[in-house]
């Protein structure tokens, strides 16, 4: 138990692997995450650090369907169009991009950064999918006092897996959606390899994605 709220549920590691891990397939019942971390914690929605992901979160960065990619994204009224455009215009040392979920429609998504950022849906469930079938939502590296939150967004159908974080020091996820997602590592979420990361995972939903490779160990229930 941690601190005597939740229990955590570590990982296995990748050596001694159970003859029973297996492809999730797309009909299973129950919810799994499909989730690859070399170092890290699952946590469950009863976990009260799941309220303090960064508390003092504004927004610097919007991405609406109605906005221009030639905005500076720094207002609702310049708001540019694509998450992608957002992150290569922010800030490198760090930047709160509100993503609005308003109207329907998915934001195709595929950047691969090493800037801190947090992005976060507003007004709704902003939902997201890959630009190509070879490439993930979010690819995203760092190093000592790098960070990446994500927050209540909803990632579809990506064919090479959804979101990667590689030697990113501290990654949330929080109120999110993994549904549909395909890949070798990671159908869903990859987090690794740095074994001094710190990740959590909470009050996040996993449905209905496929991981084979390394992501074959990183099942476990929310």
């Amino acid at each position: 138990m941690a601190k005597g709220f939740i229990e955590l549920i570590k990982l296995p590691e990748k050596k001694n692997l159970p003859e029973t891990a297996k492809p999730m397939q797309p009909e299973a019942k129950v919810l799994w995450v499909a989730i690859f971390v070399w170092l890290g914690w699952v946590a469950t929605s009863g976990n009260p650090s799941c309220k303090e992901i960064n508390p003092s979160f504004t927004c610097t960065r919007y991405v609406s369907h109605s906005g221009n990619d030639s905005n500076d994204c720094k207002t609702v009224q310049t708001a540019c169009k694509t998450t992608d455009a957002a992150i290569e215009k922010a800030n490198p040392t760090g930047d709160g991009i509100c993503v609005d979920g308003s109207t329907p429609g998915t934001y195709v998504m595929g950047s691969t950064t090493s800037k801190s950022i947090v992005m976060k849906s507003i007004n709704g469930t902003a939902t997201i999918s890959c630009s190509s079938p070879f490439k993930r939502a979010i690819e995203a590296t760092g190093g000592v006092g790098s960070y990446f939150i994500l927050d209540g967004l909803k990632f579809v159908t990506c064919g090479a897996g959804a979101v990667a974080f590689n030697s990113v020091a501290k990654v949330f996820v929080r109120n999110c959606t993994f549904d549909g997602n395909i890949g070798a590592n990671g159908g869903a979420l990859l987090i690794g390899p740095d074994r001094d990361a710190e990740s959590l995972v909470c009050n996040s939903l996993f449905k209905n994605n496929i991981a084979w490779g390394n992501g074959e160990i990183g099942r476990a229930h929310v």
